[in-house]
């Protein structure tokens, strides 16, 4: 986002790395932070080094960079570096959880020894030990920068298998799961809006508009049944026009070349040691609106009804893959765009949106999808009653897709969920910032509490509407913002324990509503925000809540 422009890239990584850490770990960030908006035009390590080193004051890390440097000019050898540099900074003489020091060290090593060879740099920085995920983004994202695609494409394949797909740590769970088109166009705006400008992108979801981008596209590991060969590009390589390449092999009559992206975790790939919280971005009820067609390169055997089907793969309430498909839709070479109401998955998460291109005959040839896209939030998108099906399984996967910073969010085994929060403002949320008018209901029965009701237009979990009863005696409506809250109104409401009241809150355009038991209590304009997700919350407190209806 700072291209060139050190002083802002630094004043912005300050920032952002006191959230977390302080001293010389935050000027070691924005160290890193100067090399990488000065290695957009600048590509002599040295010169960037040297230009850099205005921005460190602490003299531990001056002397460390300066040593750093000395030694990798004497020594080639990335073990022999490792070796001088353990016993002068290693986590024996920096101790805690992965300090700072020994790790930057390393960074800077990796980044000199490996020259202009992306490969190589990013081999040393993930094989010397210390915090190699960590030093290894950080020397890849700064030889990113310096060498571009073509120094990343130089070795290895780095970027096919990860086909762009990204998980990104925020409590907005349907932020989470991405791609580095999203992110980029992100990162756009972010640039622009910083020098008062404006950019104009595109506000599809999938536009694979970039070299070479997939989008989180790869071939299905689902059990389709018989799979022909497939290789994925972008048409934007040997065409002037941005899209999703499927060159199929061997297409024939119960033969299909089957290709999916996620919307969601896959939990059969994702590390056990790492904990991702996250919402599925795709809903059942949602319109999918796909634009696609057969390529104009020649292609062998028949063209003849080629067409293209699109599926979804969810979690069923036992945790098992499910698919379901929609309509087969006739290819030709022209541009089609088609529609698909994404069937009723009973409120279990999908995780996968997926296309199939099949041929009664032997089809060898491309497909090509140009963009796929949907909006708003979903019209009917609901998990109903009491869902927990064994004891053993206290973790099922249908509530996987809320993102919950209460202290407690589980399955109940009378009602749908159990919600508590020993602090205020524990909330629960699904859903994600596409979602703008709507209206989510749940009939929720408290316990013991301060506050507890429903969430709209959730950003995260320090951004959004609530609509609460509070001290067994009033109905709000409120907007938080941060730190901040405001109460946009209040009426008086005497409600009991262990009785349930249906509450139903309403986002629409600037009007907000809430109602309990089918009688508005309170109604109230507000534009802070347009979109965002929806769910519980509670504070200081426990209630149990029947159902989560979304339409």
């Amino acid at each position: 986002a700072c291209p060139d422009d050190p002083d802002l890239a630094v004043s912005l990584v300050r920032k952002a790395a006191s959230v977390s850490h302080d001293g010389i770990a935050v000027e070691a960030a924005c160290h890193l932070a100067a090399l990488e908006a000065m290695a957009f035009t600048e590509k002599n390590v040295n010169v960037l080094l040297d230009r850099a080193g205005a921005y460190v004051q602490n003299p531990v890390l001056k002397d460390m960079i300066g040593d750093v440097r000395d030694i990798c000019g004497r020594e080639s050898d990335w073990r022999k570096v490792r070796d001088y540099l353990d016993p002068k900074y290693g986590y024996e003489v920096f101790p805690g959880c992965c300090h700072m020091i020994p790790n930057h060290a390393m960074v800077i090593a990796a980044i000199l020894l490996g020259g202009d060879d992306f490969q190589k740099s990013i081999s040393i920085a993930s094989s010397a030990a210390w915090d190699t995920d960590c030093n290894a983004g950080n020397v890849g994202a700064f030889n990113g920068i310096r060498l571009g695609l073509d120094g990343i494409n130089a070795g290895a394949d780095f970027r096919t298998p990860v086909a762009d797909l990204m998980y990104v740590v925020t409590s907005d769970g349907g932020s989470v799961v991405s791609d580095a088109v999203i992110e980029s166009k992100k990162v756009l705006q972010a640039a622009a809006a910083l020098h008062g400008e404006s950019v104009s992108v595109s506000n599809k979801r999938y536009t694979f508009e970039y070299p070479g981008s997939l989008q989180g596209f790869a071939a299905c590991d689902y059990d389709h049944g018989s799979q022909a060969c497939i290789e994925l590009s972008n048409y934007n390589e040997i065409s002037e026009e941005n899209g999703l390449l499927i060159r199929c092999r061997h297409v024939a009559d119960g033969v299909t070349a089957d290709v999916s992206t996620q919307t969601f975790i896959d939990f059969s790939k994702l590390a056990q040691n790492f904990s991702t919280v996250a919402s599925p971005t795709l809903y059942s009820s949602q319109k999918v609106v796909t634009e696609a067609g057969l390529a104009g390169s020649p292609c062998t055997g028949s063209q003849e009804a080629v067409t293209l089907r699109p599926y979804i793969l969810y979690y069923d309430i036992e945790n098992q893959v499910r698919a379901m498909y929609g309509d087969a839709v006739l290819l030709d070479e022209t541009k089609k765009t088609f529609e698909w109401t994404v069937p009723d998955t009973k409120g279990m998460s999908i995780f996968k949106l997926g296309y199939e291109v099949a041929g009664r005959k032997r089809f060898d040839g491309d497909v090509v999808i140009y963009s796929i896209d949907w909006k708003g939030a979903p019209t009917d998108f609901a998990q109903r009653g009491m869902l927990m099906t064994s004891i053993w399984n206290t973790n099922p996967l249908w509530l996987a897709g809320f993102a919950s910073s209460a202290v407690q969010f589980a399955a109940d085994f009378k009602h749908t969920y159990c919600v508590s929060n020993v602090e205020a403002d524990g909330l629960v949320t699904i859903g994600s910032r596409e979602w703008e008018d709507y209206t989510v209901s749940s009939t929720v029965f408290y316990s013991l509490h301060e506050a507890g009701g429903l969430v709209v237009r959730s950003r995260g979990h320090k951004r959004y509407y609530g609509a609460a009863l509070m001290d067994y005696s009033r109905a709000v409506v409120y907007v938080q913002k941060d730190r901040e809250r405001v109460i946009l109104a209040e009426v008086p409401y005497s409600y009991q324990e262990d009785v349930g009241y249906t509450l139903t809150f309403a986002a629409h355009q600037e009007k907000l509503e809430f109602s309990v038991n089918g009688e508005k209590l309170i109604e109230v304009a507000d534009a802070t925000y347009s979109g965002g997700g929806a769910g519980f919350t509670i504070s200081k407190g426990t209630m149990t809540c029947d159902s989560f209806i979304v339409s």
